[in-house]
């Protein structure tokens, strides 16, 4: 390693001697490597881990993620919950229980560090996650606050134990209420073909029906995509099966009015497939 991004980014192509990914689109790449450089004579990792988050989301800033190819590093030392050579700094030994990975994948799934980045002024875009002054650096402390903050009327201590924390692994053990609401919204959207991906899934009936909708909730009209081509009717019913709508399907990729439909709950479905997809209209 040299000291820079571009040189740990070669771990990523199989012409550089690492390992090209799998499709990036389909697939989560993990790669783990040694991202250690020579400081005073001894190892010290540049990085325990980085990971990308989908581009564009709102609670991210512009440009997070160029120039890296899409997936998550992880340093050796740190990787899995049984590590026969776990990271020690000068003589420092460091818990390792595989709460790296969970941390990166956070990233890749849009969540920021709790701490947001900042001081007291930023924010990680999750309103149940308290703000914190700067990150926990190894610190388990529970009673620990750092920020005056609001959180139902209650000025919670820093969230220590929250996996997108810089706390010890072996006192991180939640993710918030949003937090997963965003990691399934994320799921559902931007890295919808993760979910929808036969190759990923192994043997599966064809005649499950295996798509998502975006945006959804919706308020006009929504797309409904598969990961295949669907011929048969698209039918939307409401909670009690009653049918509101039916659209011919176009394929892949299927744009449906839902302008007139009242607000609520309705239920998606396809002629000659299993399943159906929720859809929210507000």
């Amino acid at each position: 390693m040299t000291g820079d991004m571009s040189s740990i980014e070669r771990v990523k192509s199989s012409s550089n001697g690492g390992v090209s990914p799998w499709n990036q689109s389909r697939y989560l790449n993990i790669w783990v490597c040694n991202m250690a450089i020579n400081f005073g004579g001894s190892e010290i990792p540049m990085l325990m881990g980085y990971a990308t988050p989908p581009d564009g989301l709102p609670n991210w800033p512009a440009g997070a993620v160029a120039g890296l190819g899409d997936g998550v590093v992880i340093q050796y030392q740190v990787f899995g919950s049984n590590n026969p050579n776990p990271l020690n700094i000068g003589g420092q030994a460091f818990v390792v229980t595989g709460r790296t990975v969970t941390h990166e994948v956070g990233h890749y799934l849009g969540l920021r560090h709790v701490w947001g980045d900042g001081d007291c002024t930023q924010d990680d875009g999750i309103s149940d996650t308290p703000n914190a002054a700067s990150e926990s650096e190894q610190d388990c402390d529970p009673s620990k606050n750092t920020c005056v903050d609001n959180i139902g009327g209650i000025d919670l201590p820093d969230m220590i134990e929250n996996y997108m924390d810089y706390s010890a692994e072996d006192c991180q053990n939640t993710f918030t209420a949003e937090q997963m609401d965003l990691i399934r919204s994320v799921l559902e959207n931007e890295r919808w073909d993760l979910i929808n991906n036969n190759q990923a899934l192994g043997l599966l009936d064809k005649n499950i029906l295996l798509a998502s909708l975006h945006p959804n909730p919706a308020n006009t009209a929504v797309t409904l995509r598969s990961n295949e081509s669907l011929n048969g009717m698209i039918v939307i019913s409401d909670v009690n099966g009653k049918i509101v709508r039916t659209v011919k399907s176009n394929g892949i990729e299927t744009t449906i009015d839902i302008e007139n439909l009242n607000n609520g709950i309705y239920q998606v479905s396809v002629e000659g497939k299993s399943g159906v997809v929720k859809l929210v209209k507000i």
